[in-house]
């Protein structure tokens, strides 16, 4: 039996699946085995996968008949692992060279652990989960003392290639992925990190991630957006099925918000003509209203449920949270409006603000190599631009840093100010 199981769910992904593969196969050692899951690809990925098969003996191939998702690809290949802990790949990444010689040397050092916990490095730098590997965070053993440092930034530890995770934990504990359209991941972390009774931090890069434009996270139809609804549901009735610690419920309902956070921001991307219908699917969770509800609701903002239920309440809602940035912006007085970054949160204020009338100057982000890129019909520039400014410039230019955490926003209007001075006028819009 393999010590490690390396689960690749594969859909055309052709360019990339040779590096993925050869990344595994060039760490040595035959204590590990490869499975494939190719979930009908239409491009060459499953040809080429059927190539490696042959050629190494601990790589094995499963093909899907039809195209079922990630979620059933995964849970295929769970079942399939014959590993002692189990590892999770997406074929258009890679792993880091020597990532098992330190996986296995964190294994011999704790020896009973369910979760070992990987750093992940992104494309660009800007994804990470260094937090996860913060400070006091390397010396902490107990599951809940983890979860409270997670808690008081509010991480979100939701990738599931994070993780290398005991099998028979997994299936110990029913830790399969939800199947949806995006987001599964999401959901299995935190039902993973609040079972948890043993974890290990594994030192040194171990995987890396690309970002791709065309990947099923950023797909704006209806299934995408629904799934984040049916993501909260799942986790709400994970809450109530278990007796958790206080810190654990925190986790969870730090979970639930953010799921339903996303989905406040596509929503204001849906046509108006979409939302009746996103509303009456909506409505069929309504079992656990009162959760939803709470997690929608944030600073300053109440999310209400009409007595119809949701199938009424999403337009009003939509309208609200427009309403709050208008509301918020309205109180500065500005020449120049600036987005700062340019994931989903800046999308979704973007499409606020251009259908009200408010232009937009441009759209700052820290990743260089989206410089001279655009954002829908924006211009993206590195925040540098800015130095281009006179101070009575600057003091005519209002910055809209586009986030889910206020931590981070803090971090970034403290940069900002140290560079330019009091001049820039700064809000954080989140949903």
């Amino acid at each position: 039996m393999p010590l490690l199981s390396i689960v690749i769910p594969a859909y055309n992904t052709e360019p990339y699946l040779a590096e993925c593969l050869d990344s595994v196969i060039d760490q040595g050692g035959d204590n590990f085995e490869i499975v494939i899951v190719d979930d009908c690809s239409t491009d060459n990925s499953g040809v080429l996968a059927d190539e490696y098969a042959a050629k190494y003996e601990h790589v094995q191939v499963l093909h899907h008949g039809t195209n079922l998702g990630v979620s059933v690809s995964r849970n295929d290949g769970i079942r399939e692992a014959q590993g002692d802990f189990v590892l999770f790949l997406d074929s258009d990444d890679r792993l880091f060279e020597g990532a098992f010689d330190a996986l296995r040397g964190t294994l011999e050092n704790e020896p009973n652990t369910d979760v070992v916990v990987c750093r992940v490095i992104s494309q660009h730098g800007e994804y990470s989960n260094a937090y996860m590997f913060d400070g006091a965070a390397t010396t902490i053993k107990d599951p809940d003392a983890y979860l409270l440092h997670l808690n008081r930034d509010n991480f979100h530890p939701e990738c599931c290639w994070h993780y290398a995770i005991r099998r028979s934990f997994l299936v110990e504990n029913g830790l399969f992925f939800l199947d949806v359209k995006i987001a599964e991941d999401q959901e299995f972390v935190a039902r993973l990190l609040c079972e948890m009774q043993s974890f290990a931090l594994c030192p040194g890069e171990f995987y890396w991630y690309r970002e791709r434009d065309h990947s099923l996270k950023k797909s704006m139809d209806i299934e995408a957006s629904l799934s984040l609804i049916q993501v909260a549901d799942s986790l709400c009735e994970f809450s109530k099925s278990r007796q958790f610690s206080q810190t654990r419920q925190e986790f969870l309902r730090l979970r639930i918000q953010h799921a339903l956070s996303l989905f406040s921001a596509r929503l204001i991307m849906h046509e108006p003509d979409e939302v009746p219908l996103l509303s009456k699917l909506v409505g069929k969770f309504e079992r656990n209203s009162d959760t939803l509800v709470e997690g929608f609701d944030r600073e300053h903002i109440n999310f209400s449920v009409g007595s119809d239920g949701f199938e009424s309440s999403l337009n009003g809602y939509r309208e609200i949270l427009a309403g709050d940035l208008l509301d918020k912006i309205g109180q500065y007085k500005f020449e120049d409006l600036y987005l700062y970054c340019t994931g989903l949160i800046g999308k979704a204020t973007a499409r606020i603000l251009t259908s009200n009338g408010i232009p937009i100057t441009g759209v700052l982000d820290d990743n260089q190599t989206l410089a001279g890129q655009s954002m829908g019909d924006i211009d993206i520039s590195a925040s540098d631009i800015l130095d281009r400014k006179s101070t009575e410039e600057l003091e005519k230019t209002l910055i809209i840093v586009c986030n889910q955490k206020v931590m981070l926003f803090e971090r970034i209007r403290k940069n900002l100010k140290k560079r330019y001075g009091n001049s820039l006028q700064i809000v954080h819009n989140f949903f």
